[in-house]
């Protein structure tokens, strides 16, 4: 919540809850902080984007201390698979690695945070080339859909190969990048 422009490289080994925390927990303490309008989760293709999206879309429905707190943010019309605006005001999107984010915005807001999450499979370990592409992509197309005074970005993924987007990534950015 200090750092509204923080770029993230979230490296923990596999099972130690990077999803859950990066897609998540973090959103949804920033949500009930007042302090996200549009979130954005990217995967590996786009049905995998949704399952990840589909965690906090179900806390919205399903939590009871959630919407006692802050009432049912369900919004009728506005919540599919992949895609949802709460009550409050609150939009999130699922993306698929590669996919055009461009245009993406619900009323005046862009995204304000970005969860790139899983990314690396079995071919693109193998496929430098495919890698930069990817890199390229979220520096390019990606990031730069984010232009208000909160830009958030997360990448959590497990250093599984020896060459990575993440890698890639961090090797880019490390000067701008936190690696926890």
């Amino acid at each position: 919540k200090k750092n509204p422009t923080g770029k993230y490289i979230v490296r923990w080994g596999r099972g130690l809850a990077k999803s859950v925390w990066c897609d998540l927990f973090i959103p949804l303490w920033l949500w009930i902080n007042q302090d996200i309008a549009y979130m954005v989760i990217v995967g590996n293709n786009l049905d995998k984007a949704k399952i990840l999206l589909s965690d906090i879309q179900a806390e919205f429905t399903t939590n009871p201390k959630l919407i006692h707190d802050f009432g049912e943010q369900k919004m009728m019309g506005n919540w599919e698979d992949g895609y949802f605006t709460t009550k409050s005001g609150f939009t999130a999107k699922a993306l698929g690695m590669g996919q055009s984010p461009r245009g993406l915005r619900m009323k005046n807001h862009r995204p304000d945070y970005i969860v790139c999450d899983d990314l690396e499979d079995k071919d693109t370990v193998k496929n430098p080339k495919r890698q930069d592409e990817i890199v390229n992509w979220i520096d390019t197309a990606l990031l730069p859909t984010m232009d208000g005074e909160t830009r958030r970005y997360l990448h959590p993924n497990n250093n599984f190969a020896p060459r990575t987007i993440q890698q890639q990534l961090w090797n880019k950015h490390k000067d701008h990048c936190l690696l926890s």
